[in-house]
């Protein structure tokens, strides 16, 4: 029986818990990322796409995973809030994962892999939504900041490790065995989401136990939630949280993440192109170069966010922004090969990735700090399971916005007008995003001066 109330209180502790979120989130960027640097080798040597069509048939399945992470975030965050935890939603997401890679190993033509890609998009609706609420529920919002930015610096190994393993590979060993590793990671993210307890789970089965008190908030009955309508559709479609979608508090972190999510899907679908034209790169030196840019994420992510959580969203977000829209302009400046460039190219990239960790955070603090508040006015409007979930779901189709948007504007821009217009377009859109964020964000300071007042 102590060895039994030992398991249980590990399986639903924090760290568990963070960690299990932490891999989940991992585990989605890493088989996203692994194919970047492959793509436009594999599209041409495996599935037969002429070279001039590559661009676009890259920028369409980036496009198709956006589409599909839209149409299935809202009724995820519906479905998410009827199962009694969060641990069946991540396993269903799961199996759509393990489809996609499937699809993704053996698919030797462009629609085999468009429907990996809307798979891997319902994947990530559920992990994004369903990880990212549970970890808020959690941890609180007061400590959003600092929890969001360690797992983004994690999760940035995936960044970093899948494009360089994609590359190595790939050169080496062929196309299949860069999705070995792939499963293996996969096999992992079972593992600890079927040994993952959630604190409720964890005070049904220790109920004498007081160690074992749910961390999560005690919500109100969903019975008594009415502010949502009853048709069913309407329950689906419109959560109750895009009622507050006009508050600035809301709408700002949502356009900030548009703008996040844009220019990484436009990185993706220019960047192995440009590398490969001006410096005749292959996948492997593609993949070292995304390194380059996903490196500093990793060390920056927590002490920004850490950042964030004592000072507040709107100085730091004003500024990440401003100073991201000027360095992204720094990489047109690498126009031919030499070795000097090369190693300008990545310096500049490294540059940008330390200033990428500043602007993950602000907006998630702004709105899980917005959301919390508004919940202890009006305790019934989200329902029974809270806010989280809903604002995820609506950061998901903001988020996935962004990418399928992103790569369309970028891979358009880069064939009609070059690298260096589509790289001034996601400059403009940063630097529109920094005066978002300083008129819709707030510090700390600022609200403890409004709450006394």
């Amino acid at each position: 029986m102590d060895f039994f109330k030992l398991s249980v209180k590990r399986r639903s502790s924090l760290p568990f818990i963070i960690g299990t979120i932490a891999i989940a989130l991992f585990t989605d960027l890493f088989l996203y990322g692994v194919i970047t640097p492959i793509l436009p080798f594999s599209l041409v040597d495996r599935v037969g796409v002429p070279p001039e069509r590559v661009q676009t048939v890259i920028s369409t399945l980036l496009s198709v995973y956006a589409v599909a992470n839209i149409t299935a975030s809202s009724p995820i965050g519906y479905l998410a809030d009827k199962f009694l935890t969060r641990k069946m939603p991540m396993l269903i997401g799961l199996l759509f994962l393990t489809s996609a890679t499937g699809l993704l190993t053996i698919g030797t033509n462009v629609p085999m892999l468009i429907i990996a890609r809307i798979l891997q998009g319902l994947s990530a609706a559920v992990v994004w939504t369903v990880g990212l609420a549970l970890l808020v529920d959690v941890v609180g919002p007061e400590h959003v900041g600092s929890t969001m930015g360690g797992i983004f610096g994690f999760i940035s190994l995936g960044e970093i490790i899948a494009p360089v393993f994609g590359g190595i590979v790939y050169e080496s060993m062929g196309y299949y065995a860069s999705f070995g590793m792939c499963f293996i990671i996969l096999f992992i993210d079972i593992v600890l989401r079927v040994l993952m307890i959630e604190p409720r789970e964890a005070k049904k089965l220790l109920p004498d136990d007081p160690e074992s008190q749910p961390i999560l908030r005690p919500r109100d009955d969903p019975l008594t939630s009415n502010s949502v309508s009853s048709n069913p559709i309407m329950k689906i479609f419109c959560l109750p949280i895009y009622k507050l979608i006009s508050h600035r508090q809301l709408i700002g972190p949502f356009f900030t993440s548009f703008v996040n999510s844009s220019l990484f899907a436009s990185f993706d679908a220019t960047v192995p192109l440009e590398l490969q034209k001006i410096f005749g790169f292959n996948s492997l030196q593609c993949g070292l170069m995304f390194g380059v840019l996903s490196t500093p994420y990793f060390f920056c992510g927590a002490w920004a966010g850490a950042m964030v959580d004592r000072k507040g969203s709107r100085t730091i977000g004003t500024y990440a922004y401003a100073v991201l829209g000027s360095t992204l302009l720094l990489l047109c400046v690498p126009r031919s090969y030499s070795t000097f460039n090369v190693y300008m190219f990545g310096i500049f990239l490294a540059l940008n990735g330390v200033v990428l960790s500043f602007t993950s955070s602000p907006g998630f603090v702004q709105s899980s700090r917005y959301v919390a508040e508004y919940e202890l006015e009006h305790p019934t409007f989200f329902g029974h399971n809270g806010p989280y979930t809903q604002l995820f779901s609506a950061y998901n189709i903001v988020y996935s916005l962004g990418m399928f948007s992103g790569p369309v504007l970028a891979g358009f821009l880069r064939d009609r007008f070059g690298f260096v217009a589509s790289t001034t377009s996601m400059s403009v859109l940063c630097f529109s995003a920094s005066l978002v964020a300083w008129y819709c964000f707030s510090d700390r300071d600022e609200t403890e001066e409004s709450v006394q007042s």
